[in-house]
């Protein structure tokens, strides 16, 4: 009798345990539900990593014209003849390129101020005494270019002043030129070609000088 009595408790013991294993098991729909990844990151492509693609800006770039000089001079006499001849000047030694060590020349430049080439006649200086010659004015565009070249850091090879104030600078930043006679000319000491833009603009001689 106890002998049965201790089977039927062992029986009892034994599926109590079984019992106790089985609901600790993981529910195979639970589990599924907990690891599944939601759709909307399944169908979410995966995104480049676009700086890591992106390519280095240049270090360097093509630099353009540098503006190493102006200056500009008020035309007082502005009679017709005198521009005409400030424009021929002006048009002359516009877009002139002088290589770095290279001496310019004025009157190497513009030429002799005659008739045959387009002058007119215009007031001068002959010492202290004003007066008419051909390509009268003249002297204002090689006047506007010296202060010019002196702004750039130019070095002055030749340059003579009139013997008497001119009214369209300050005594002594003048710049007489005659042709054969006296000449203007700087040397340009800058690394790189230096190119001269010249114009008459209204009331106005502009002269600058552009690295290049």
């Amino acid at each position: 009798m106890r002998f049965r009595f201790a089977m039927f408790l062992f029986i009892l013991i034994c599926m109590t345990a079984v019992c106790g294993c089985a609901n600790n098991l993981p529910d195979s729909g639970t589990q599924n539900d907990q690891i599944a990844v939601p759709q909307s990151l399944e169908q979410t492509p995966s995104v480049p990593d676009q700086s890591a693609q992106t390519p280095a800006p240049q270090e360097t770039q093509a630099r353009g014209p540098v503006l190493l000089g102006e200056f500009s001079t008020r035309i007082v006499d502005n009679t017709e003849s005198r521009v005409k001849n400030l424009r021929l000047a002006c048009s002359a030694i516009n877009g002139k390129v002088i290589q770095p060590g290279e001496v310019f020349s004025f009157n190497g430049t513009v030429g002799p101020r005659t008739q045959e080439r387009g002058f007119q006649m215009g007031h001068v200086f002959e010492g202290t005494k004003k007066t008419e010659a051909v390509g009268g004015g003249v002297c204002q565009i090689s006047s506007t270019l010296f202060n010019t070249a002196r702004k750039a850091g130019m070095e002055i090879v030749e340059r003579h002043q009139h013997k008497r104030k001119v009214d369209y600078v300050k005594l002594g930043d003048d710049a007489t030129v005659s042709y054969g006679e006296m000449d203007f000319r700087f040397r340009n000491t800058a690394s790189q070609p230096v190119k001269i833009e010249a114009g008459v603009v209204p009331g106005r001689v502009v002269v600058k000088l552009w690295g290049i």
